[in-house]
This record gives structure tokens, sequence and C-alpha cells, in this order.
């Protein structure tokens, strides 16, 4: 009878090493939840440029102005719509912004995510 009573459930060490791992999962998550809400946004401004009115006769000027608007509406000031990539060629409008974020996690060990969103239209 005392070798199952030795067996119920965790040891010390057992709880730490699970509250630890716990622990640094919850961290990660925190750190890189908002960076991923930070990219969605800046993907949602793209999708939106296609319910702008007369967006395929738009000047890449006047789609920095839309992007510039989307980026302030939704408080993404890491980067602005200078960054963003705009063409105007072979027929088709796009936009493009590649980025890399880096998020310091413990000590010397940093995560470093790497994002490119884009939107294309045919010009008119």
């Amino acid at each position: 009878m005392k070798l199952k009573k030795s067996q119920l459930g965790l040891t010390a060490f057992g709880w730490f090493l699970a509250l630890c791992v716990g622990g640094f999962i919850v961290v990660t998550v925190m750190k890189l939840a908002p960076i991923y809400i930070d990219n969605y946004a800046v993907q949602k401004v793209f999708n939106s440029l296609d319910e702008r009115p007369g967006i395929a006769k738009a000047s890449p000027r006047k789609v920095r102005d839309y992007i510039s608007k989307g980026f302030t509406t939704n408080m993404i000031r890491d980067f602005n719509a200078k960054d963003v990539v705009i063409k105007k060629e072979s027929g088709f409008l796009s936009a493009t912004l590649k980025y890399e974020k880096r998020e310091h996690l413990v000590k010397n060990i940093d995560i470093v995510l790497t994002f490119e969103n884009s939107w294309k239209i045919k010009a008119e």
C-alpha cells in the first residue's frame, strides 16, 4: 500500500517545472500577440483599399494617402505610409509592405518575425 501513496500527484520539482514551462508560454504569447494584431490591422488597411470608389484610377500618391489614413485610424505607429512600396506597372496598381519585428524574450534571446503584406488591383 505504501507504493500507491507515493505515486499520487506531482512532486515539488514536477510542479516547479510545469509552472516554469507554463510561465514561459504565457510570456511568449503576451509578447507576440500585439505584433500579430498589428500585422492583422495592416492587412485590414490593405484589404480596405478595394472598397474605395475609383481606386483603380487612383494615383500612387492617392493610394499612399489612403494607407496613411488607415494606419492613423488603426494606431499603427511602428512604420508609416512612406515605407509602403507602391507601383503602377503592367496595367496593375500594387502596394507592398515588407517589414521585420524583433522582440526581446529573455537574456540574449530575441524572436524575429518577418511580415509581407500586399495588395493589387487592375488599373484602369
